[in-house]
């Protein structure tokens, strides 16, 4: 329906329940937000850019609250994607900031966004948090993303460094986080050690199968960090 609610299905088991009684009416008057036009939208994201800091490490931490902002929901893709353009031109500068997120973060938006982010700045530094960040991408079910941005130039990037391979079209892809965050170790390393079976899976609401789930995950992680122990010379030089 294109409209937006103070109530709706996603978040009205959250509320006070509306009683409907028998052989009685129930009013019950919701807000009905009006959709803000993408081109309004634009607007506002363009603005929130003009302000960040020309300083990389604080331009890379203010995108950083305003993606955690952001992390209740997947819409607001013309602020985000033009956030994400803004840190991705950041480059490697931005990597250990952006490593130290990684390594603070469970939440599944955050998780996507970084992997998505690591991956087009192509900076193999960041391997190590990607490879810690695989346990924290078992997480309880959720979807891949088709998302539209109403931005040529903004869907041509997203779509330039998204885990489809082609482009073209009105979509781009914005995988669940153990896409991203695997994703990005394929992409930074051209490596790929067989994750298939984390992609469908996710956290059990049992706590018997949660315990084998983090094992299937660990185990993952640790075949990547034997392999970069073994590879991380051929990629950098950095110690940290």
């Amino acid at each position: 329906m294109n409209i937006r609610g103070v109530r709706m299905a996603w978040d009205t088991r959250k509320q006070p329940p509306v009683v409907v009684k028998d052989g009685e009416t129930t009013t019950y008057n919701m807000l009905i937000t009006p959709e803000v036009p993408p081109e309004e939208r634009l607007k506002v994201a363009r603005k929130l850019v003009e302000a960040l800091s020309q300083k990389p490490s604080d331009r890379t931490a203010q995108i950083l609250v305003e993606f955690r902002k952001l992390n209740h929901t997947v819409d607001e893709t013309e602020l985000w994607c033009l956030l994400m353009r803004e840190l991705v031109a950041v480059g490697r500068e931005a990597v250990p900031q952006l490593c130290a997120e990684l390594d603070r973060t469970t939440e599944d938006r955050m998780l996507r966004r970084l992997g998505f982010a690591l991956r087009a700045i192509g900076d193999a530094r960041a391997v190590p948090a990607l490879i810690r960040a695989i346990p924290q991408t078992l997480l309880p079910s959720s979807s891949d993303y088709g998302l539209i941005v109403s931005d040529k130039e903004l869907t041509d990037f997203m779509q330039t460094h998204d885990l489809d391979q082609g482009k073209g079209g009105t979509y781009f892809d914005l995988g669940r986080p153990g896409r991203e965050i695997v994703g990005a170790l394929h992409g930074l390393t051209g490596q790929n050690l067989d994750a298939a079976e984390l992609f469908s899976m996710s956290l059990s609401e049992d706590p018997r199968r949660q315990v084998l789930q983090r094992r299937i995950y660990g185990r993952q992680a640790q075949r990547w960090q034997a392999w970069w122990e073994k590879n991380s010379r051929n990629f950098t030089d950095d110690a940290a």
